[in-house]
């Protein structure tokens, strides 16, 4: 049986693909060492990776008139399915906004991000309704917000995998490796 395909969203593209850190976010290493595991995990495990095209357009809007700009478009269109915004993704996108403004579901989204803007909200809700439309059910965040708005339609969200230890990490106090099995560093 062929694995389920499944869907990155942008910062974890910013960290795995990009592997680019906000300046001053101590913990942005290990997510970009964290992200770059995924991405191999899903290589090995042979997952189709796709990108809703509203990720792409938020990865390329910093590369903007750069030399890079080109390079990174054709780079993630090679090696990623781009989804497409269709018809069926803007029933499901105006099914989502209609549910996604009721006062109750606004103070929910409020209180998991409360620097929450519109154009956030709003491009979230592009990324799920993107996803269904297309039939994608595994979503790949770190995102509070996008977790529950990808959750309340349905979507099966995960966070990125724990990075792996391996023999070639454990070294004893004479510098050499001990073997153990491996595990999950959290």
């Amino acid at each position: 049986m062929k694995p389920m395909p499944v869907c990155i969203d942008t910062q974890i593209c910013v960290w795995g693909i990009k592997t680019q850190a906000k300046p001053g976010q101590k913990n942005e290493p290990q997510m970009i060492a964290r992200a770059q595991q995924l991405f191999f995990d899903l290589s090995k495990d042979k997952i189709s990776v796709c990108i809703p095209s509203i990720v792409l357009a938020e990865l390329l809007v910093h590369e903007v008139g750069s030399p890079n700009a080109e390079k990174l478009r054709a780079e993630i269109t090679a090696k990623f399915n781009i989804l497409v915004f269709n018809t069926m993704c803007a029933k499901r996108h105006a099914e989502m906004v209609a549910m996604s403004l009721s006062d109750d579901e606004k103070q929910k989204i409020k209180n998991l991000d409360t620097a929450m803007t519109k154009a956030k909200l709003r491009a979230d809700l592009q990324i799920v309704s993107t996803m269904l439309g297309n039939g994608i059910k595994v979503l790949y965040t770190e995102d509070p917000t996008l977790t529950y708005v990808g959750r309340t339609a349905g979507l099966t969200v995960m966070g990125l995998p724990g990075l792996q230890t391996t023999v070639f990490d454990i070294v004893n106090e004479n510098g050499l490796a001990t073997i153990q099995a491996p595990s999950a560093v959290p």
